[in-house]
């Protein structure tokens, strides 16, 4: 088991030791290969042919410094503390591709260690609590090269080390599928919602097969829709027969006849959070996290603070509920973090009148212009004002054609939901399993029945 692995030197399962990225002018940026930045390897800790910036290098250059997969990523510095010695490996490199001076490379032997296998050890507690004796602090946290080639790391013979790999990253695969599938998910649900509400299309259609007229401002949707000929009439004749076929003037412009115009804060309530601090958790209470901007950005972490049970049930967050943080980084999401409770500087959005894809989308649709509100005020804190909830409208259709727009967006939305939570319980899955089969506690035969009965 673990404690009768033998450990090594990290530099000695590795070819060409530890190896920092390359530094170039600003000029020299914007032209020629993929450059890993920083961004990259904190967004992506198994990183994949992404979109990246660019650089121009030497053919020098790139052989000192360039990627492929199986190469293990470090950052080098971090103004976190606990970012200096992150931990990200490249599965994919679709181009030349190298790396900038703020990251170590180090590429792993094959003939010695398995590159997935170092890349889970890395991050399990154990493998930061490793990190974290090199780390040094002066003005920003940071590791060297010499360092991180000296830790002693336990090395399973080759094959159970590419058995731990394969458990953990089936599971990490599984994670990846489900985002991917959410992101079309997503982008199915927005471009039906641009369709019907932004730019009018089955209005359009409905209007010019009648030979009403085509306000100006709508001509060129108009001349663009005419130019798609049958393929401009996605939906379902009985549905698409539901959508007005005319346009009447209003305060906004061109609107569909019939469809009524709101504000965002008459078809949702926003909910302000807490002040949490008022409920703050005793020491061995039950407790629940305490959602904040962080943690709507990043999720629930050990490091989030904790709240009392005893916080009034308005305040209680549970997944599936429409989050909106109005202050700072303005953002709208669907929360799948599990249950915890509201702060201050964020709303918690909900209507007993209208579906949640329908206020969910609808905020969305006026987040760019509250992030433009939010930063011009320079002076403080970017935020927006309730206010501005009552200035931005909403246009809403009849029930009857809201009900089937219910029926053909709502499952987009409650499948994203329902992958997240997946997402969020094979994350723990893999994060118990992680140290345990590291360390040898759990051997790797039990390990895979139990992700069997998970997948």
């Amino acid at each position: 088991m673990g404690s009768e692995w033998p450990t090594v030197k990290f530099g000695e399962v590795l070819l060409n030791g530890a190896r920092n990225g390359i530094y170039k002018k600003k000029e020299l940026h914007g032209s020629g290969i993929k450059i890993v930045n920083m961004g990259e390897l904190f967004a992506y800790p198994r990183l994949r042919s992404v979109p990246m910036k660019r650089v121009e290098v030497t053919a020098k250059e790139l052989e000192r410094a360039s990627l492929q997969p199986g190469d293990l990523l470090f950052a080098r510095r971090s103004l976190v503390a606990e970012g200096a010695g992150k931990c990200s490996i490249v599965l994919e490199v679709d181009e030349p591709t190298t790396f900038e001076s703020s990251i170590i490379r180090c590429r792993p032997d094959p003939r010695k260690a398995h590159s997935l296998y170092l890349y889970y050890f890395f991050n399990s507690p154990q493998g930061r609590y490793l990190l974290g004796t090199i780390r040094r602090q002066v003005a920003v946290a940071g590791i060297t090269g010499r360092d991180l080639v000296q830790l002693e790391i336990p090395l399973p013979p080759l094959a159970q080390q590419r058995a731990i790999a394969h458990i953990l990253g089936t599971l990490d695969d599984k994670i990846e599928l489900l985002r991917r599938m959410n992101e079309t998910l997503e982008a199915m649900a927005r471009a039906l919602f641009k369709s019907w509400f932004v730019d009018f299309d089955p209005v359009i259609d409905n209007a010019l097969e009648a030979g009403n007229p085509i306000p100006d401002e709508l001509k060129g949707k108009a001349k663009r829709r005419l130019a798609l000929g049958e393929r401009r009439k996605p939906l379902p004749e009985h549905i698409r027969r539901l959508f007005p076929d005319r346009f009447v003037d209003s305060e906004l412009g061109p609107i569909p006849d019939g469809w009524k115009i709101r504000s965002l804060d008459e078809i949702a309530e926003y909910l302000n959070g807490v002040a949490w601090q008022k409920y703050r958790a005793k020491e061995g209470e039950p407790s629940l996290p305490v959602i904040k901007i962080r943690e709507l950005r990043e999720g629930i972490t050990s490091a989030s603070d904790r709240a009392s049970m005893h916080v009034p049930e308005e305040y209680i967050v549970e997944d599936g509920d429409v989050l909106f943080s109005w202050s700072g980084s303005l953002l709208v999401k669907i929360w799948c973090g599990g249950k915890g409770v509201l702060n201050q500087h964020l709303f918690k959005v909900s209507s007993k009148h209208y579906p949640k894809w329908f206020y969910y989308l609808w905020t969305s649709e006026h987040l760019g212009r509250f992030q433009r509100i939010a930063a011009d005020k320079a002076t403080t804190m970017g935020h927006i004002k309730r206010s501005h909830l009552s200035e931005s409208y909403v246009l809403v259709p009849n029930s009857t054609l809201l009900g089937k727009m219910t029926a053909i967006i709502e499952p987009l939305i409650e499948n994203q939901i329902a992958n997240e939570i997946a997402c969020r319980t094979l994350a723990n899955i893999r994060d118990t399993l992680l140290p345990k089969l590291i360390s040898g506690e759990i051997g790797v035969s039990d390990a895979e029945k139990f992700v069997k009965e998970a997948l």
